[in-house]
C-alpha cells in the first residue's frame, strides 16, 4: 500500500553501495564491502560453491578487473583507494554511459532508492557524502556521483537528489561534530510534517550514530527507516535488495509523552493535546506504510484518541463550554465523563464557579496575570448572579424580569415592596453606599413611606453595577434567617469587598503600558495608597475600596473564602476529588493543588500513558 503523503529520504552512502559486474563471470561484486553483518555468512552459505569463491576472493577480483581496467593502483594485499577508484570510474562512466550503465549496479542504495519512490511520495533524497581534507581513501563524494546519474537514469519518476556533504573541518569519526552537521541539516532542510525516510547503513559507525540518534530526537513526527536486507545472491545478480520499513516509534513516543507530561505539569492542555493529536496522525502514517508491530502500533494510537479525547474535554471546561466537554469524552472517558457530567448538572450550577476559582489559582501560579485579572471580575459577579438565582423562588424570575431581558437584571419593584423585609433590608444596604442610583429614583418618585421604601418604582430598574446586585443577594440571604448562610455571607461579602480595589483596578493595568506581573500588581496598590494618604484626587469608585482592599498575593486566599462561603449559602457540599488525594484539611477550593477537574484529568492522562508505555 503507498502513501498519500510526500516524503523524503535521508541516507548516509558508503563504500558499500556499488557493485560493478565482472565481465568474465557476470557476477557483480561489491567493490568495497567489507562488513561482517549478522546474516552475512549465511546468505554466502546458500550460494553455489563457484558464487561462494566468487564472493570470498571478491577484493582480489576487483582488483585485477576493474582496478586494472581503470588504472587504479593497488598493493600485494589487493588494498585500494575507493575514492580514486570512484573518481576514475566516474570519468569512465561519463565518456561510455551505454557501457558502464550496465555493469554498474548501485549495490543495496538501490533497494534503498527504490522502495522510496515506488511506496512514498518522495519529493527528494539528501545523500550525506565525504570529501575530507587531506583527501581519505574512503571518501563518498565520487560515489554521489555515480549513483545520482545511474539513479536519474534507472528510476522512473525520479526524484531530485542531492549530496550533503560533511564540511572538510570535520573528521567523519568525530562524534561530537557530526551531531552538530546532522542536527543543523534536520533543521534547516526538514519539515516536521513530512514523511521522512531515513537510511544509516553507509558512511562511519559515527556518521550512522549521528544521524539515527539526531533524526529520533527531531521534531519529525514520522519517521520510517529503510534498512536493506543482505542477501549475497541479489547483489551478485545485480538485482535492489528488499527493504524492512522500521519505526523507532517507542522511543519518540517516550519523548512525546514526556513532552506531553511536561505541559500538564505548567497545566497546558491543549498543548499536550496538539502533540498527542500529531502522534496519533503519526501512527496511523505508520500502520499505513507496512512498518513492522501494526497490532502494537493500532492499540497505542487507540489509547492516544482516548487522551487526546480526555485533554479536549478539560480544553472545553477551561473555556467553561459544556457542550463542547459533552462532545469530547462522549460518555466513553469513564471517571472523566461522571467528572464532566456531574460539573453540568443544573443543580451544581456552583461548580462553574469553583471551576473559574480554580482557573484563577492556575493562572496565578503560571504568572499568567493578565488572564488572571480577566477572570476575577467574571467571578466575582457571576457568584452574585448565580447566588441570586439560587435564591430567588423562580431561579431569578420571581425578583427579576428575565424574559424581555435575560441578559440584565432589571429589577421588579413591584414584587421587592411585596417583602417588606427584603425592601427593608435592600434599600438600608444601598443608602449605605453614599451614592445609590436606586435610593436616588426611590426618593425622586417618592417611594417612601414614614422614612422605609413600600411603593414601586415606575416601570423596571435594572441593577446597576457590582455593588448593587451584591447589596440585593446580601438582602436575600438576610431573608433566609439561617445563622451558618449569615455567618457564611458575612465572609463572602467581606472578601468580596477586598477584591472591590482589584475589580475597578483591572482595566487601568491591563490596558496601561507598564507591563501586568505580580510585582506591577503591588506597585500600583502601594501608589494608590500613597495617593490617598497624601489625599489628592483619584478616581472615586478606586478612592471607595483602596482602603480593604487584600494585597495580590491574598487575591486567591479571598476567592476561596467567596467560592466556599457560596457552596454554604445554599447548604451544598463542596465537591472532591476522584483521582488524586486531598491533603488533610484541604478543600477542593484551596488555593494549591489539588485543583477541581484538572488535577483529576492530569492523573487521568498520566496514568494511562505511562500503561501504554508498560
Amino acid at each position: 500500500m503507498t502513501t498519500q503523503k510526500n516524503s523524503l529520504l535521508i541516507a548516509n552512502i558508503g563504500t558499500s553501495d556499488l557493485t560493478v559486474q565482472i565481465p568474465s563471470i557476470s557476477d557483480y561484486l561489491p567493490v568495497g564491502f567489507a562488513r561482517d553483518e549478522p546474516n552475512l555468512t549465511k546468505t554466502v552459505r546458500d550460494l553455489s560453491e563457484t558464487r561462494q569463491t566468487n564472493w570470498n576472493q571478491r577484493q582480489k577480483l576487483i582488483c585485477e578487473t576493474i582496478c586494472s581496467e581503470l588504472e587504479v593502483p593497488f598493493d600485494d594485499r589487493y588494498r585500494f583507494s575507493f575514492r580514486e577508484l570512484t573518481h576514475h570510474l566516474f570519468l569512465a562512466y561519463e565518456n561510455n554511459p551505454k557501457l558502464w550503465s550496465n555493469r554498474i549496479r548501485p549495490g543495496r542504495f538501490w533497494g534503498i532508492a527504490k522502495t522510496a519512490v515506488e511506496h512514498f511520495k518522495v519529493e527528494r533524497i539528501y545523500c550525506f557524502v565525504t570529501d575530507q581534507t587531506p583527501p581519505h581513501r574512503d571518501d563518498t563524494i565520487y560515489l554521489f556521483e555515480i549513483l545520482k546519474k545511474w539513479l536519474e537514469e534507472t528510476l522512473t519518476n525520479c526524484p531530485k537528489i542531492e549530496k550533503v556533504v560533511i564540511p572538510k573541518e570535520v573528521s567523519a569519526v568525530d562524534q561530537d561534530a557530526l551531531f552538530d552537521v546532522y542536527y543543523r541539516f534536520l533543521n534547516r532542510e526538514c519539515d516536521r510534517h513530512l514523511t521522512t525516510l531515513i537510511s544509516i547503513k553507509g558512511g562511519t559507525p559515527q556518521m550512522q550514530t549521528a544521524l539515527r540518534v539526531q533524526t529520533i530526537s527531531s521534531q519529525i513526527e514520522t519517521q520510517i527507516y529503510l534498512e536493506p536486507e543482505l542477501q549475497a545472491r541479489l547483489i551478485l545478480e545485480g538485482e535492489p535488495s528488499p527493504c524492512r520499513r522500521v519505526s523507532y516509534w517507542r522511543y519518540q513516543r517516550t519523548m512525546k509523552y514526556q513532552t506531553v507530561k511536561q505541559l500538564l505539569q505548567r497545566w497546558d492542555f491543549d498543548g499536550a493535546r496538539v502533540v498527542l493529536s500529531d502522534w496519533k496522525e503519526t501512527l496511523a502514517t505508520l500502520e499505513t506504510s507496512q512498518t513492522e508491530n501494526r497490532e502494537a502500533l493500532n492499540a497505542s494510537r487507540e489509547l492516544v484518541d482516548v487522551n487526546v479525547r480526555a485533554l479536549g474535554t478539560a480544553v472545553a471546561l477551561m473555556n467553561l463550554d459544556i457542550r463542547g466537554a459533552k462532545q469530547e469524552h462522549d460518555n466513553r472517558l469513564d471517571s472523566i465523563s461522571e467528572l464532566a457530567n456531574q460539573y453540568s448538572y443544573p443543580q451544581n450550577s456552583l461548580y462553574r464557579l469553583l471551576n473559574l476559582h480554580t482557573q484563577c489559582c492556575i493562572l496565578w501560579e503560571l504568572d499568567r496575570i493578565a488572564e488572571f485579572l480577566i477572570r476575577i471580575g467574571l467571578f466575582y459577579e457571576e457568584i452574585i448572579h448565580d447566588l441570586v438565582r439560587q435564591l430567588d423562588p423562580k431561579n431569578g424570575h420571581f425578583y427579576f424580569n428575565r424574559v424581555k431581558h435575560p441578559d440584565d437584571w432589571y429589577l421588579k419593584t413591584d414584587e421587592v415592596v411585596k417583602n417588606p423585609e427584603l425592601a427593608h433590608w435592600f434599600y438600608q444596604l444601598e443608602s449605605g453606599m453614599g451614592k445609590s442610583s436606586l435610593v436616588g429614583n426611590i426618593k425622586k418618585q417618592n417611594c417612601l413611606v414614614n422614612e422605609s421604601w413600600q411603593k414601586p418604582l415606575r416601570g423596571l430598574f435594572k441593577l446597576p453595577g457590582r455593588h448593587t446586585k451584591r447589596n440585593f443577594l446580601q438582602a436575600l440571604i438576610e431573608l433566609q434567617r439561617d445563622v451558618t448562610q449569615e455567618k457564611a455571607a458575612g465572609k463572602m461579602i467581606a472578601s468580596m469587598q477586598a477584591l472591590d480595589y482589584w475589580c475597578v483596578k483591572r482595566n487601568q493595568i491591563i490596558h496601561g503600558a507598564k507591563g501586568i506581573s505580580k510585582s506591577r500588581l503591588m506597585e500600583v496598590l502601594q501608589e494608590d495608597r500613597q495617593l490617598g494618604c497624601r489625599q489628592q484626587s483619584m478616581n472615586a469608585d478606586i478612592q471607595a475600596t483602596i482602603g480593604v482592599a487584600c494585597q495580590p498575593d491574598e487575591i486567591c486566599d479571598r476567592m476561596t473564602q467567596i467560592i466556599t462561603s457560596a457552596f454554604a449559602v445554599v447548604n451544598s457540599a463542596l465537591p472532591e476529588p476522584s483521582l488524586v488525594a486531598l491533603p488533610e484539611g484541604n478543600t477542593i477550593a484551596s488555593v494549591s493543588e489539588p485543583f477541581y477537574l484538572y488535577s483529576d484529568i492530569r492523573e487521568w492522562v498520566s496514568d494511562r500513558l505511562d500503561r501504554d508505555v508498560q
